[in-house]
């Protein structure tokens, strides 16, 4: 995520409709540390925590993740929205389909 930020990448977050519930989205909205994470190694724990905090800070980065995470959530509302309302998947829906002229 980090890395996106930097380079003014739009970040979206992906999940399985049929995985996640409003209940299970919102737990990993609040419910995270980015500082706590673990690394592979010491070496690179240093690295990544220099790095972080160059750019702004733990408590940004977590702000930019919960927001991706909070996003989800609105997402997962318009695909339960969907479902209702035409009483399909919405994973069944082709997304490109060519027009007839």
């Amino acid at each position: 995520v980090d890395e996106a930020i930097e380079a003014n990448v739009r970040i979206y977050g992906a999940f399985d409709p049929a995985s996640w519930n409003a209940k299970a989205l919102k737990s990993i909205v609040t419910s995270f540390s980015t500082e706590t994470a673990e690394c592979q190694g010491e070496s690179d724990k240093i690295m990544l925590t220099d790095l972080v905090n160059d750019r702004g800070g733990f408590d940004r980065l977590d702000s930019r993740v919960r927001d991706v995470r909070q996003q989800c959530i609105t997402d997962l509302k318009a695909v339960n929205l969907f479902e209702q309302l035409f009483s399909m998947s919405i994973s069944s829906v082709s997304p490109f389909r060519e027009l007839e002229a």
